[in-house]
């Protein structure tokens, strides 16, 4: 619900504070506050949602609440660190970021129906930008040691524990027995991402693709997702036996063709998160991500088995923060679009025939299911794509002379469409193609 006077009140503390009296702020304490601990027995209800405005009341906890989740994974900007309330002007040099953070975390914990829900629902968490404490930011933040101490305060982690030896905010952890295991992924998209490319197009070529963000697929193969021991303990925990695998991501992972922030700038990382979830043989992965301020459920077969990619976002913002990104492309959308505060409900049924089915639910701020699809336990199998072949991602020196075989290829356009073209060399020679698998496209 919006309150301008909320909003207000918040603002005016936070700039008389750091902006007046220049006082550090002392980290807030959870010693006098039970928050609930993470499940040991089987799970069955996960929910997660991502981009929560601190400056804005949240009533979302309380519908959260009475869907009484095993677990809340938050995805991300649970604050906006390196933004000023709206309506007041942008933060400054004159600000010290790190203690405007501190206060913004304690409006949160502080939140009567933040605490009532931590004390119901047990949560992990991962960062995206803003809780980060820069805008799209990456490793080359200076400010990410000191934002994830922060991040790690917040989520009540005890000192000297792993988390706090590591550097990102990545875990993983695996409820329940042999039978109905849920291994729960958290990744870190922030502490060690390379560079984003800009992109050369221009605004009208941007209108008639339907794209809208700033980004362009960076072709160079040196620059990282996850950074390397990211990547290496990504592996041994994929080799881990569940039955039911939730990969989170604070970012789209499948959805990659509007140009703002996904894994779709670094398609080559991308291709690898499919290849390993493929070698390792982690079978009943689901993709959640966040961030873009809307919901949608995507799917792609590039992986072992049907990949899909659940986004929740925001969990508070409204009307400040709608992106209005969903009307933008993503031709691997298989739902409706919802942009109102909403969260993300994983739902899964052990006791099903023939197999346990997982219901993918997105819940708005009144608690009604607005998007709901459900899939088979046994879909998300290796060997369960017939058509499976690899992708190649066409070089940044396009071919200029190309043989006359004919060995079609299924080719995919920057728009999103698919064309078949005689050969690979081909399709690559038409600046507007991303990338081609072999055979010609079907439907």
């Amino acid at each position: 619900m919006f309150n301008k006077n909320y909003i207000v009140n918040k603002a005016i503390l936070i700039y008389i504070i750091i902006s007046f009296l220049g006082q550090t702020v002392n980290s807030y304490s959870d010693n006098d506050v039970y928050w609930k601990p993470l499940p040991e027995g089987v799970i069955e209800k996960i929910a997660f949602g991502s981009c929560s405005n601190q400056y804005i009341a949240q009533p979302i906890w309380k519908t959260l609440s009475t869907f009484k989740p095993d677990i809340f994974i938050s995805l991300g900007d649970i604050i906006y660190g390196d933004a000023a309330p709206p309506g007041f002007r942008p933060l400054s040099a004159e600000i010290n970021q790190i203690e405007k953070m501190k206060i913004d975390y304690l409006f949160v914990k502080t939140d009567p129906n933040f605490i009532e829900f931590r004390q119901k629902v047990p949560m992990m968490a991962t960062w995206d930008d803003h809780d980060y404490g820069k805008n799209n930011g990456g490793a080359d933040f200076t400010l990410k040691d000191q934002s994830r101490e922060l991040f790690l305060d917040f989520l009540g982690e005890p000192s000297g524990s792993e988390m706090r030896k590591t550097p990102g905010v990545y875990q993983s952890k695996i409820f329940g027995p042999a039978g109905k295991r849920v291994q729960v992924i958290i990744l870190d998209t922030r502490y060690f991402r390379g560079p984003l490319l800009y992109s050369s197009m221009t605004y009208d070529e941007k209108i008639e693709k339907n794209i809208i963000g700033g980004y362009e697929p960076n072709k160079d193969t040196k620059v990282t997702m996850l950074g390397q021991v990211q990547w290496k303990w990504l592996e041994r925990q994929l080799k881990k036996p569940a039955e039911v695998r939730l990969l989170v991501s604070s970012i789209q992972v499948i959805a990659g063709e509007k140009g703002v922030e996904s894994w779709g700038n670094l398609p080559y990382e991308r291709s690898r998160l499919y290849d390993l979830i493929d070698t390792t043989g982690a079978k009943g992965l689901i993709i959640l991500s966040g961030d873009v301020h809307f919901a949608e459920i995507s799917k792609t077969n590039e992986g072992p088995y049907p990949l899909y990619d659940f986004t929740s976002s925001p969990l508070a913002q409204y009307p400040y923060g709608m992106t209005g990104w969903e009307k933008y492309v993503n031709s691997y959308r298989i739902s409706e679009t919802y942009a109102n505060d909403n969260f993300g409900l994983v739902h899964i049924n052990w006791e099903a025939e023939p197999s346990p089915l997982i219901s993918l639910k997105v819940i708005g701020l009144q608690g009604a299911v607005i998007v709901e699809h459900k899939i088979s336990l046994d879909e998300l199998q290796a060997g369960k794509i017939t058509d499976k072949n690899p992708i190649t991602i066409c070089p940044e020196q396009r071919p200029e002379i190309c043989t006359q075989d004919y060995r079609p290829v299924c080719a995919k356009q920057k728009d999103g469409s698919h064309k078949t073209y005689s050969n690979g060399c081909t399709a690559c020679s038409d600046k507007n193609v991303v990338d081609y698998r072999n055979g010609s496209c079907v439907d």
